[in-house]
């Protein structure tokens, strides 16, 4: 189902020119302590965009949500042609992957990595989906003891309990932004729906002196144990902390049919309890949740970002034109209601309405 391991580590595909990848992604997360911050991903073959008749490997994307103390205020999910994606590996280890006009650079070197995200969804400052300015971070490389032998999928942490900074600028808003930066990647030489996934859960917690992360995968075969990885990083220092039992309370059931428990009790074998409650739910869909939770391990309390994904619930015929209207694509139409999640969260209603009014094209565009 999933392989844990550093991003140094001889078996890492990220380390192999080689790999033939069914998808991969680099995904940078940033949250401050009154839950302002953003999402930021660069992926191919990332398994939420529509179904369409072209392999998912070879469907480049770039996902960005910003989010002021806890609300959605921008969203943009572009899909790119096949050859608008380009990443390239200098000497130095520096590697750059080119998205459209979006770049996202990282380099690994003396146990630091240096990563800096330029973004530019279009020339047109009017657009809607306008979105440009940088996200930069520096932090110490995550070496995690590598778990699962051979497995196609892997997770790799690079840095963690770091601090990251953004300027953005959209058609109607500019936000500065810092907070406690995440960064890790995925990479699979199978699609998630041959992983033998039923759902996962994934959350990030910066405390005070550490960062606490979690990945818990349970397979379609309900015969088979769950994966539960939990680890603590400090210091770029990463120590696994096995896990006892989990204990949830306070189920509910959303508008799409996922289900989520709004209270975790984490147990780990050394009696320590990692307390989680959602305090508010980001994003939904059939197939995908996100959530700000309280947490609270010990003295410790924070709060972090925690995701619920579900590979069974993907591709359902009924679902396509909702996720078709989260999906913004360079150059061609997308869906009629795309201006209602594509954007600013404010002016949406007023953008769509805009978009049947018979304006000249050049006025429409700005849907």
């Amino acid at each position: 189902m999933l392989g844990l391991l550093s991003i140094t580590h001889p078996d890492s595909f990220f380390a192999s020119r080689d790999t033939i990848h069914e998808f991969r992604w680099w995904y940078v997360d940033m949250v401050d302590a009154q839950g302002s911050g953003l999402v930021c991903i660069f992926s191919e073959g990332l398994p939420f965009l529509p179904k369409t008749s072209t392999e998912r490997s070879s469907r480049p994307s770039v996902n960005l949500v910003i989010y002021e103390q806890g609300l959605e205020h921008f969203y943009l999910l572009q899909e790119f042609d096949p050859n608008e994606s380009i990443l390239v590996t200098d000497d130095d280890g520096t590697e750059t992957w080119q998205i459209g006009l979006h770049r996202f650079q990282r380099r690994v070197q003396d146990g630091q990595v240096e990563g800096e995200i330029t973004l530019a969804s279009s020339e047109n400052t009017r657009l809607s989906h306008y979105i440009s300015g940088t996200v930069e971070f520096s932090g110490m490389v995550c070496h995690p003891p590598k778990v699962g032998e051979a497995s196609a999928h892997q997770w790799v942490p690079l840095t963690m309990h770091t601090t990251g900074r953004a300027t953005l600028v959209s058609s109607t808003q500019t936000w500065s932004l810092e907070g406690r930066l995440y960064n890790d990647s995925n990479i699979s030489t199978n699609r998630l729906n041959d992983l033998q996934i039923a759902y996962w859960w994934w959350g990030r917690i910066p405390l005070s002196d550490m960062e606490l992360v979690f990945y818990f995968l349970w397979p379609t075969d309900g015969d088979k144990d769950p994966l539960l990885l939990t680890m603590e990083v400090q210091d770029g220092v990463c120590t696994m902390l096995p896990v006892s039992n989990i204990s949830v309370d306070r189920f509910r059931t959303s508008i799409y049919g996922l289900r989520h428990p709004d209270v975790w009790h984490i147990h780990l074998d050394d009696g320590r309890v990692i307390d989680l409650q959602v305090r508010i739910k980001l994003d939904d869909s059939p197939f995908y949740q996100r959530f700000i939770i309280d947490v609270r391990m010990g003295k410790h309390s924070s709060i972090g970002f925690m995701e619920h994904v579900s590979p069974t619930h993907l591709n359902v015929p009924w679902q396509q034109p909702f996720v078709r209207m989260k999906t913004h694509y360079k150059d061609r139409p997308g869906s009629f209601f795309s201006p209602l999640f594509t954007g600013p969260q404010t002016g949406r209603w007023s953008r769509q309405i805009q978009s049947i009014l018979p304006l000249r094209e050049s006025e429409r565009s700005l849907s």
